[in-house]
């Protein structure tokens, strides 16, 4: 199990935003975890994240490229009724999806 810092309150009102670090867990891992613990749900019980993103492409875009120093680059999109952004800080952040 990857290491997660949750400063979502204890009711998971939203936003919820997680900080990973990127060199122990994959960006696309991260956004299945924080949903799947969002919404009270197995992660192997959630939608294909692919149906909603390019996985290699999100990794690809967030993970800062080494010796580089990371940008301030996040990438929006919705996934599983959330408005998901991730951050190359290393920042999940799930809010309510816009209907």
């Amino acid at each position: 199990m990857s290491e997660a810092h949750d400063t979502a309150s204890a009711d998971h009102r939203l936003p919820i935003s997680q900080t990973y670090d990127w060199s122990q867990t994959t960006p696309t891992t991260a956004v299945v975890e924080t949903v799947a613990a969002a919404a009270g749900r197995d992660p192997t019980d959630l939608d294909l994240l692919g149906d909603a993103v390019d996985p290699d492409a999100l990794n690809a875009l967030v993970e800062p490229a080494m010796p580089a120093p990371p940008t301030q680059l996040r990438v929006t999109f919705t996934y599983h009724d959330y408005t998901v952004t991730v951050a190359q800080d290393g920042r999940v952040t799930l809010c309510a999806r816009d209907r």
